[in-house]
């Protein structure tokens, strides 16, 4: 704004002066008997406590001032030290001053009314004391007339039209706090901003667009009331400030007492270790690092950009800034007796966070935060917690991009009881060759000798062998359920974390079905590799150690036998792997195939509507034949390998029998005993089974890798947020796109060609355009749904590229053309799960047009939807989006066509809610008579800005923006 001219007489004259403030000398509005005009430069208004003249302490700032902008006094007078109005200076400020009595006159000289002066002061002051106070849905003051208040009832000022009130009788509440009290006024007390008021008693006013008295003086005394309210707020700001200070003053001191314990028990833990964590800002982190450790993931405090009021639990913040996920589960019966994992308890007494941990061999402990003391759980320890404890999930590693990995990963902490299951594995196998000796033993001597005692000796040893294999297998199966079923859950919970997690680009590849499909492979590979697999890898493995016991009895039969079992494993392996190449065409199929079936039974209903019944079923059969063909075809492979397998009994023992004949009837010193040759027989049959499932462990082994194959591209895709993305803070409006390329697909044709447009914070930016033009590719890059080819998507002037963009787009409110509603009550899906009270989505439904619906439904706000807003009209679940876009109190809000379902008087509301808010607009219109009022209009065609300006302007243009104006007209 240009600077204003006044003459050094006319400030005389006023009986005033001129005064220059400087960034380290401000001015303190505290004489009740002055105000002041900016003629030149730039400051800010703030609030600080002042001492005897002299600001001291936490400043918060109020608004900016440039020139023209008047300033009014807000002080009791009386106090040397209390919260004041300040005016800083962010470069030499020239300011006049004038006696308040003057002040209609000194207004006039720059061509300012005294009322719009009034008004626009109550309404930046407003604002201010309104911060930090819930919103509530409040009644609108009427423009004109006299107006009856019943106790308890909540009004509010409309922002778009400054109002001035006379309470008759009763009570107002400001914020409804009864130190904030205004009663019956001889003047009228001007009103604006967020300001809303509570009812105490009959309360009777009388409302005005313009005061009852227009004369400066009473203007003056109007606004003198209004200031007066301003202090006492003030004074409640600063306390509340002083109390903030106080709290995080004591956390301080209890975080160094808690660091001075912590350091006295390092000391000790030289003789007597312990295995606590060092205290963190608060016991909710100190306890969730303790369980993170265990989990093998890094916990960090909630992001700045969290809104810590809209988080229904502490640890909702928490995991989100470390990127895990958690749940809540229910403590029922002796829990602790079973391994349910590391859990988050809270003690009923004053719901303080505990960690509660499994040791392998004394049981759960728990360990308390406050007392920084670890110890074994016991029944008391049960008593004390809340029935609900809170389980945290380990997030896959960015470093891990194959399935391999990934069931590595799973699998930490349970390398010991792989390493039994090998122990097993070759007790079972060892044991096993104690049935060939002892059989060689009784036909050799115990049976021809008569020998009674050898013969009883041999058979307790058989029987003890069998006994041993069937303990030693049981125990063997029994640890590898235990891993299967701990690595399945471990893993399907980082696979799904990771899916969650891609960029949307990469859900453009796959059907829904399709990607199912992969996604739940995932247990049958975990399954697969921890299960039956690695059971019959190793006992394969082992069981060919039969080979050497066969050597011993004879090297003849053991080649006669090898070469047998050599044959065996390449029919199985070559038949089992023409198989599987049927079989990974067939997967392929399958999960084409289940995506086909889901899109068909999403859209049973339309292909009623066009009669395609018919065509439908001829796709599905025509789909369904190809996989039932293939599927033959490897079924008779494995048939064949089945026949070979159930032959190769009678073959080794044809093979056996010619060669072992062979044998006897060569020198007799050098001849098989009939002992050593049934020995041999025992162990040459251990080996081939071993042999033959060796053979089909591989094979399932190829269709693990197979699997892995479907697996790998959601594994290796590029996820939303990695750890080189930071915390974008709190937005405060300001976006910017400079120079941005975007195509969909490196072949596809470019959409945007070098795009650039800023919206500053509060700002109304509309985007028209033909379709296909890209405006919701603009709206797509702005969410991080897609990124630019090149160019710069800006928040604040930070680079969307390297923000957390999760965090990001929790501070807009966004309106989508394709945005689903829920299943649930109108709560839920106006609150979506954040933190909001009854009040808050009242005012959102009233700021969305949606409130006298809602409150001709049956239940009101807890009125049940069903899935996807069937039961509502089109404009109904449009003014439901908008309330849910609005109740989080965004700073940016993005709507796509988020109005064009509604009829002119809602659109007015809507547009009138909006227009309080302040809040950055984004909007795509079509309907362009919806963003008449918009500050800045971007024309799209062709993905270039043809076009910038206001609605006049454009129209006036006669280009792009006229002519579907024209055609809109007709």
């Amino acid at each position: 704004m240009p600077e204003l001219a006044l003459e050094k007489s006319e400030i005389k004259a006023l009986g005033g002066r001129r005064i220059i403030i400087r960034g380290h000398h401000p001015l303190i509005l505290d004489d009740p008997r002055r105000m002041w005009v900016i003629t030149s430069g730039a400051a800010t208004v703030m609030t600080s406590r002042v001492s005897h003249g002299i600001p001291v302490g936490t400043r918060r700032r109020v608004f900016e001032a440039g020139p023209g902008t008047p300033l009014f006094p807000v002080s009791d007078g009386r106090a040397e030290e209390a919260e004041r109005l300040i005016v800083v200076s962010t470069e030499d400020t020239v300011l006049v001053e004038a006696p308040l009595r003057n002040a209609e006159r000194l207004l006039a000289r720059i061509g300012l009314p005294l009322q719009d002066a009034v008004a626009s002061w109550v309404g930046k002051l407003g604002d201010f004391a309104a911060e930090g106070v819930p919103n509530v849905a409040a009644d609108r003051f009427p423009s004109e007339g006299k107006f009856g208040l019943a106790d308890g009832m909540l009004v509010c000022g409309d922002r778009a039209r400054p109002a001035w009130i006379r309470v008759e009788t009763g009570e107002l509440h400001l914020f409804g706090d009864e130190e904030l009290r205004v009663g019956k006024l001889p003047i009228d007390l001007p009103i604006g901003g967020d300001l809303w008021f509570q009812a105490r008693g009959e309360t009777k006013l009388y409302v005005r667009e313009i005061p009852e008295a227009t004369e400066g003086l009473d203007l003056i005394r109007g606004l003198a009331l209004f200031n007066s309210l301003l202090q006492v707020r003030l004074g409640q700001l600063q306390r509340e400030d002083a109390a903030v200070e106080r709290a995080r003053l004591n956390e301080s001191a209890a975080l160094e007492r808690k660091a001075l314990q912590r350091g006295l028990d390092e000391l000790t833990d030289v003789l007597m270790p312990r295995h606590v964590p060092p205290p963190r800002v608060t016991g909710l982190l100190t306890v969730a690092s303790l369980i993170g450790a265990e989990i093998g993931v890094e916990i960090r405090e909630p992001a700045r950009a969290e809104d810590l009021r809209l988080v229904k639990e502490p640890i909702e913040a928490i995991a989100r800034a470390s990127r895990i996920r958690y749940r809540t589960v229910l403590l029922a019966g002796r829990w602790w007796e079973q391994d349910c994992g590391p859990l988050i308890g809270y003690l009923t007494a004053d719901h303080r966070p505990v960690a509660l941990r499994r040791d392998r061999w004394r049981g759960y402990t728990i360990f308390d935060p406050e007392t920084g003391r670890e110890e074994p759980f016991t029944t008391g320890h049960a008593l004390a917690l809340e029935p609900k404890a809170t389980m945290l999930y380990p997030r896959l590693p960015d470093s891990c991009r194959t399935l391999l990995q990934t069931t590595r990963y799973a699998l930490r902490g349970r390398y010991a009881d792989l390493v039994l299951i090998l122990a097993l594995s070759g007790l079972i196998t060892f044991v096993g060759m104690v049935v060939p000796q002892a059989t060689g033993l009784l036909m050799d001597y115990a049976i021809p000798d008569a020998n009674k005692r050898l013969l009883t000796e041999l058979g307790l040893a058989m029987l003890a062998s069998s006994l041993g294999a069937t303990a030693l297998g049981l125990s063997q199966g029994v640890i590898s359920t235990r891993i299967n079923a701990f690595a399945d859950a471990v893993s399907q919970s980082l696979v799904w974390d990771r899916v969650l997690g891609l960029r949307a680009p990469t859900f453009r590849k796959y059907s829904s079905g399709d990607l199912l499909d992969r996604v739940m492979s995932i247990s049958h590979v975990v399954q697969a590799i921890n299960g039956h697999v690695m059971r019959s890898l190793l006992m394969g493995v082992t069981s060919t150690l039969n080979v050497f016991l066969m050597f011993y009895y004879s090297a003849k039969l053991a080649w006669g036998a090898l070469a047998l079992g050599v044959f065996i494993a390449l029919a199985t392996l070559g038949a089992g792997y023409a198989a599987r190449l049927q079989f990974r065409k067939l997967m392929n199929l399958h999960g084409r195939f289940f995506g086909f079936v889901v899109e068909l039974v999403n859209a049973v209903s339309k292909i009623r509507v066009a009669a395609a019944q018919r065509r439908a079923y001829a796709r599905w059969a025509s789909r369904y034949a190809e996989q039932l063909h293939l599927t033959l075809r490897g079924q008779q492979i494995e048939d064949g390998i089945s026949v070979l397998n159930s032959i190769v009994p009678l073959l080794s023992s044809i093979v056996v029998f010619w060669i072992g004949v062979s044998l006897m009837n060569e020198d007799p010193h050098a001849r098989l005993t009939v002992g050593a040759f049934l020995a041999f027989n025992s162990a040459m049959g251990i080996f081939l089974g071993g042999v033959t499932t060796l053979s089909n462990t591989v094979l399932d082994l190829l269709d693990v890798a197979v699997t892995a194959e479907r697996v790998r591209p959601l594994l290796q895709a590029e996820t939303e947020v990695d750890d080189t993305r930071h915390d974008p803070g709190r937005l405060t409006g300001t976006i910017e796109f400079r120079d941005v390329h975007f195509s969909y697909g490196g072949d596809g044709p470019k959409i945007l060609h070098g795009v650039s447009f800023k919206a500053l914070p509060e700002e109304f930016v509309a985007f028209v355009g033909p379709s296909g033009s890209g405006k919701s590719t603009i709206f797509r890059l702005l969410l991080g749904f897609e990124a630019p080819e090149s160019g710069q998507v800006l928040f604040d002037n930070q680079d969307l590229a390297g923000l957390d963009v999760t965090l990001a787009r929790r501070q807009l409110g966004v309106v989508l053309q394709a945005a689903r509603i829920n299943a649930g009550s109108l709560f839920d899906n106006i609150g979506v799960g954040a933190n909001v009270t009854l009040d808050e989505a009242w005012v959102a439904a009233e700021d969305a047009g949606f409130a006298e619906d809602i409150r001709a439904m049956p239940m009101g706000m807890h009125t049940v939807i069903s899935e996807g807003g069937t039961n509502l009209s089109g404009g109904q679940r449009q003014r439901l989006l908008i309330a849910r876009a609005l109740v989080r109190n965004p700073k940016i809000l993005l709507f796509d066509e988020a109005t064009s379902a509604l009829d002119n008087r809602t659109q007015a509301t809507v547009s009138a809610a909006l227009e309080r808010r302040k809040v950055t607009r984004l909007v795509i219109a079509h309907r362009l008579s919806t963003i008449r009022h918009a500050d800045r209009i971007f024309v799209l065609a062709g993905g270039k800005i043809v076009e910038t300006g206001r609605f006049e302007e454009l129209v006036q243009q006669k280009g792009v923006f006229a002519s579907m104006m024209a055609r809109q007209a007709v």
